[in-house]
């Protein structure tokens, strides 16, 4: 699951002179993006679509914030959007999903298949996971979500993981398909910085010393289809 890109292309009027900055605009590619199913009159309506599958409301997504901060899973009003949640959806065979909800004037717009894992997947893997506003993006979200490999004796036996990360945002919610910006395995590990300035989303290199395609591990710039 990364972002795909493709290249945008810009019309102008013949003989126009283009805006300030709109060539460079023009030249940065457009990540694919995926508009946010809904909208539905409620959550608890989604949910109940969703049946033998049960939502629980009650519960947590995530057992830990990736930088140990408090974990936050929900928010209020962000720009336009009157709330954010993510919602743990159990599974009748144990194929639990996370739900990532967004509130609008229009009802909900709802996804079960952009958050990997949420607190009630079972196994040995932890949930990671936070959902924060982006102050250089208004209106939009970052979401990172991951997991963690806690083996019982500890130390003993290697901890592997990865998080990967969403941006959303537009009238009419959109979202990047996840892109990993931190990974620990067997080949080694690493981490990527990221920032969201208006619609363009930087990503820096993931490692030089992992044994992954560049396609994953290299630097990417685009602009969010909002």
């Amino acid at each position: 699951m990364f972002a795909a890109f493709a290249i945008a292309l810009v019309g102008m009027a013949c003989g126009a002179a283009p805006p300030p900055g709109a060539l460079a605009r023009a030249a940065v590619p457009v990540l694919a993006g995926r508009a946010l199913p809904g909208p539905f009159a409620s959550l608890e309506a989604w949910c109940a679509g969703r049946a033998p599958a049960r939502c629980d409301l009650a519960r947590g997504a995530f057992e830990r914030d990736p930088d140990g901060a408090e974990v936050v899973d929900r928010l209020g009003p962000v720009g336009a959007w009157r709330a954010v949640r993510v919602v743990p959806v159990l599974g009748p065979d144990g194929d639990d999903r996370c739900a990532l909800a967004i509130a609008t004037a229009a009802g909900w717009y709802v996804a079960d298949d952009l958050i990997e894992r949420c607190a009630a997947s079972p196994g040995p893997f932890h949930s990671r996971g936070r959902v924060a506003p982006v102050t250089t993006s208004p209106g939009a979200i970052a979401i990172v979500s991951g997991e963690r490999h806690m083996p019982p004796c500890g130390d003993c036996a290697l901890q592997v993981g990865h998080d990967a990360l969403i941006v959303c945002g537009g009238a009419r919610p959109v979202c990047t398909a996840p892109a990993w910006i931190a990974i620990t395995g067997a080949t080694g590990r690493g981490r990527r910085t990221w920032s969201l300035v208006g619609d363009v989303l930087t990503l820096g290199p993931l490692g030089d010393d992992l044994d992954l395609e560049p396609a994953v591990a290299a630097a990417r710039v685009g602009r969010v289809p909002w």
